[in-house]
């Protein structure tokens, strides 16, 4: 019973443990930007991404950090642009 309890108490410490992990994970180029708001792909009618300018999407680095800030986001695709379909 005791080695019971110890299994399941690591079982439970593992799958929060991965629930946790994969909610924090960056999901690369998962936002554009938007005037000077970096804003979820998701929120926006579908598109993709088409050669002609710098940078086409960004992940953001800093989950905690602000939509506005720079310092919170990294370019994913570069020259290209985000066109909606």
């Amino acid at each position: 019973m005791k080695n019971f309890k110890l299994l399941l108490g690591a079982a439970l410490i593992f799958a929060v443990g991965s629930a946790f992990t994969a909610s924090n994970k960056a999901v690369a180029g998962e936002y554009v930007l938007q005037g000077s708001t970096y804003v979820l792909k998701s929120t926006l009618p579908p598109g993709h991404c088409e050669q002609s300018q710098n940078i086409c999407d960004y992940t953001k680095t800093n989950p905690s950090g602000n939509n506005t800030d720079p310092a919170n986001f990294t370019p994913n695709q570069r020259n290209a642009s985000w066109i909606s379909e």
